[in-house]
């Protein structure tokens, strides 16, 4: 009598942002490696183009310019989004580190989160938003390059964010924060830099 031989199942090992940090200190992980750590499982980054990358410059440029000392600007540095998600997204407006202390912002010190998309769109709108999303991020905006476009989610509900209006070139977004109140031209954000 044969006996069939039988694959025990797959189960994937999820890494919590506790541990991933560890990985960090420890030099598992080199700080500059381009990974992150999304919903357990340690993902690579796109590599950047050169209009991706002079857009985030622009961006960021632009907003530390126009914005009061109590909205700081990270760009492309780590947030906590959930316990197994620590992503590093394009631009954060966020409470400085003055306010919410020696850790890496969370979703109750996050006020803004930005991606610039030109060939991640796609994995920007069913990865990280649902992400964000559920992390409760008020405010979610993908800068489109290839539209030249700022898509505006807002109103997360559950993985979803429930209102989402698109603004082209020639248009401005209102960026609100409290009692602050900034006009964003999508211009400024997603048009061709001046040289």
């Amino acid at each position: 009598m044969t006996t069939a031989l039988t694959t025990p199942p797959c189960t994937a090992f999820l890494i919590d942002v506790p541990r991933y940090q560890r990985m960090i200190d420890l030099g598992v992980i080199a700080e500059d490696e381009r990974i992150e750590l999304i919903r357990g499982q340690l993902v690579f980054k796109m590599p950047q183009g050169d209009r991706h990358g002079v857009a985030i410059e622009r961006i960021d440029r632009w907003l530390q310019r126009r914005l009061p000392d109590e909205i700081a600007v990270r760009c492309q540095c780590p947030i906590v989004a959930t316990a197994t998600s620590q992503p590093e997204p394009d631009i954060v407006l966020c409470r400085p580190a003055n306010i919410r202390g020696r850790h890496h912002p969370i979703p109750a010190d996050i006020f803004l989160i930005i991606e610039v998309a030109e060939t991640s769109l796609r994995d920007d709108r069913t990865s990280k938003a649902p992400l964000f999303a559920e992390a409760r991020i008020p405010n979610y905006w993908i800068v489109n390059l290839e539209s030249s476009t700022i898509e505006v989610d807002s109103a997360p509900v559950g993985t979803v964010y429930s209102h989402r209006v698109d603004y082209e070139i020639g248009q401005s977004v209102v960026l609100t924060i409290g009692d602050f109140q900034l006009a964003v031209p999508v211009d400024a954000f997603a048009g061709e830099p001046v040289p």
